[in-house]
């Protein structure tokens, strides 16, 4: 149930941890909420939605300091379906240790945290040439 998903914590690592441990704990819940969604019916997707929602939420404290910045929630956007898929093909597959994948995940939203932090490490070196 929704009760039973984590809350945030004071750091990532605990976090993601607390996530990684419920995932393993309830793998088919995991699964349809990862998989499920498509085609559900309304009270299904409304769920969907929620948790969702409140994924969102607790990580983007975790993503920078100006939560409201549209690049900030576009990259967290991005690393939350990162994160799902990793974590579906991890409980699949578990070729790689829980801690190996619990430090590509922190790795990862640290390396967006950066970035969001500091938004000119965005523009490119090297701007494509405009066609002519």
């Amino acid at each position: 149930t929704m009760s039973q998903i984590p809350q945030a914590s004071q750091d990532l690592h605990t976090c993601l941890q607390a996530f990684l441990s419920y995932f393993e704990q309830h793998p088919a819940l995991t699964k349809m909420v990862f998989r499920g969604g498509i085609g559900s019916d309304a009270e299904a997707e409304e769920l969907l939605t929620a948790y969702s929602q409140r994924q969102f939420a607790i990580f983007l404290r975790y993503a920078g300091n100006n939560t409201t910045d549209p690049l900030v929630q576009l990259a967290l956007r991005g690393w939350l379906s990162f994160y799902q898929e990793v974590c579906f093909q991890w409980l699949e597959h578990q070729d790689i240790s829980r801690e190996q994948l619990l430090a590509l995940l922190e790795q990862s939203l640290r390396a967006i945290q950066a970035l969001t932090r500091n938004p000119d490490m965005l523009h490119s070196q090297n701007p494509r040439a405009e066609d002519s």
